[in-house]
């Protein structure tokens, strides 16, 4: 059996998802017809079926919160390449802190909006942007507020209140 000898030390500082400060968590589940939810992605409310969550797919969709990550699900049950499977109970962040995937440039509290159509390069639905793109994306910057200034594709904590009206 092989033996680890070196350790590196310059491990990441998070994990997209990794809550930090969790105030408000609620357990929805995922409602995608096929899709999987990955952690520190965007969800919205189910048209139909209470209790389930789905990517946003329109402007006018209203963001519920954030999917974080937690170890409570079974890797062969729940969790595949992308992240939570179709069913799976997702733990979803209100109201706290977590780290995300920037999709641009952030500013130090700079507010976020939420992709709901992928056009481009590094665009997914359901991630968080700093830019306002028109139909592409959710307003929430009221909920959604950067903690510092990173690149496009590093991880950013963001603080978030969905609570609010």
């Amino acid at each position: 059996m092989p033996v680890q000898t070196t350790y590196s030390t310059n491990s990441a500082v998070a994990c997209a998802g990794l809550v930090v400060r969790a105030d408000i968590v609620q357990p929805w589940k995922n409602g995608e017809a096929s899709a999987s939810i990955p952690f520190g992605f965007a969800v919205c409310p189910h048209a139909s079926l209470a209790q389930t969550a789905i990517l946003p797919a329109a402007e006018t969709d209203v963001v519920i919160g954030i999917v974080a990550r937690y170890h409570n699900h079974s890797l062969d049950v729940d969790l595949d390449t992308t992240g939570l499977k179709v069913g799976a109970t997702m733990d979803v962040l209100v109201k706290g802190a977590m780290w995300v995937t920037a999709e641009d440039v952030t500013t130090y509290r700079g507010r976020g909006w939420v992709r709901c159509t992928a056009g481009g390069a590094g665009e997914v639905v359901g991630g968080i942007t700093s830019a306002d793109e028109g139909t592409e994306t959710i307003d929430t910057t009221n909920y959604i507020q950067h903690q510092s200034v990173v690149a496009a594709g590093e991880l950013v904590e963001i603080e978030i209140d969905f609570t609010r009206k």
